[in-house]
């Protein structure tokens, strides 16, 4: 019999954390998972750490190295269970977060992407705040273009939701808001308004990557062009040109 969720676990050189990862996921009061744990090409001890556990909902999958998007899709294909959780080995969660989420999903169907609110910690300056996005569909669909309102790390998802556009794209460092934009017109977005997860952003993060303008114009070129769907406004060329002028200047503060 196939579980109710499955936990997507995609680790690279994690022998710090991975062990934690599993055992912080083994304390859910939520039991009906398993948990598939993608080594994305470790040269550390993940995997012999992660294999080592006595944990029969765990299944270690291992890839040639090739970045997040890719042990995402992994992870995704060998999973058994109809939704989808994200974890990161290096973020923390609530031990009913699963709990809370799936008696959510079971009450309003309808929901195919839900996340959470997150507290953020810098590794850097150990600052922590609170990130509180919208939590219903209208006011979440209405910040994505502007911003991803979505925390990576707190999703369920509905895997069928996820297949109808392809998994995760490959050729982005942005490939969660790339696939809630690509998933927009397709389901219903929800938050739940309480931090379930806590978050670590490393000191090298991609998030730290130089804001240099032709990087920022990528991605708001790539982050508009995304915005053409079945109920997506029609957007002219020059409308479009000056939109991807405004968010590329807008993100380096000019």
């Amino acid at each position: 019999m196939s579980p109710a969720v499955s936990i997507v676990l995609p680790v690279y050189n994690e022998e710090a954390h991975v062990a934690a990862a599993i055992e912080q996921l083994r304390r859910q009061t939520f039991e009906d998972f398993e948990i598939i744990l993608v080594n994305d090409g470790s040269q550390d001890r993940t995997a012999e750490i992660a294999r080592g556990i006595d944990e029969p909902r765990l299944k270690v999958v291992d890839i040639e190295h090739s970045g997040l998007a890719s042990a995402l899709n992994a992870g995704i294909r060998r999973s058994c269970a109809p939704l989808i959780a994200r974890q990161d080995a290096d973020d923390d969660c609530v031990v009913n977060r699963l709990e809370i989420q799936l008696g959510f999903l079971s009450k309003r169907p309808e929901v195919g992407v839900l996340g959470s609110w997150a507290s953020i910690t810098e590794e850097l300056s150990g600052q922590i705040t609170q990130f509180r996005p919208p939590v219903g569909d209208r006011e979440i669909k209405k910040e994505l273009p502007w911003r991803n309102p979505m925390v990576h790390s707190s999703v369920v998802m509905r895997r069928s939701i996820v297949e109808t556009v392809g998994f995760y794209r490959c050729d982005t460092i942005w490939e969660d808001y790339d696939l809630w934009l690509r998933l927009r017109d397709r389901t219903v977005f929800a938050n739940i308004d309480q931090p379930l997860v806590e978050r670590l952003v490393r000191r090298n993060s991609h998030f730290r990557i130089p804001r240099s303008k032709s990087y920022w114009a990528l991605y708001g070129i790539r982050s508009l062009a995304l915005l053409h769907g079945p109920k997506s406004i029609s957007l002219s060329a020059s409308t479009m040109t000056a939109l991807t002028k405004a968010v590329a200047l807008s993100a380096i503060g000019r």
